[in-house]
C-alpha cells in the first residue's frame, strides 16, 4: 500500500459504525490438541467479553493496582494480559523481553 497520495484532511472526523453481534468472531487461534492436526478455534465477542468481565469481578483490583503484561503479544492467553486491566481500569505495564525476572 502506498499512502502518499492519501489525503487524511478529507476522511471523516468520526468512526465508522461497526456492528458486532456477540456471537461473531472476535479472533482464532490454531491448535493440534492431542490429535496433532492443525485446526481452527474461534473466540466470540461473547466468549472473551465473558471472561473479561469474569477477571474484573473475580480479582478485586483498583486503579491503585498495576499489571505486568509478560507473555509475548502472538500467545493467545495475552489476549487477557492486554484486555483484563485495561478493562477494568489498571494500569498496564508492559515487560521487556525476561524483564518479568526483574524484581525492580
Amino acid at each position: 500500500l502506498k499512502f502518499s497520495n492519501w489525503d487524511w484532511q478529507s476522511q471523516p472526523a468520526y468512526l465508522p459504525s461497526i456492528k458486532q453481534l456477540p456471537n461473531q468472531a472476535c479472533y482464532g487461534i490454531f491448535t493440534s490438541g492431542s490429535t496433532g492436526t492443525p485446526k481452527l478455534t474461534i473466540n466470540t465477542h461473547q466468549g472473551v467479553l465473558n471472561r473479561i468481565w469474569w477477571l474484573c469481578d473475580h480479582f478485586e483490583m483498583t486503579a491503585n493496582d498495576t499489571f505486568l503484561q509478560k507473555t509475548p503479544y502472538f500467545f493467545d492467553v495475552s489476549m487477557w494480559e492486554f484486555f483484563w486491566p485495561l478493562s477494568c481500569g489498571l494500569r498496564l505495564v508492559m515487560a521487556k523481553p525476561e524483564g518479568h525476572r526483574d524484581p525492580n
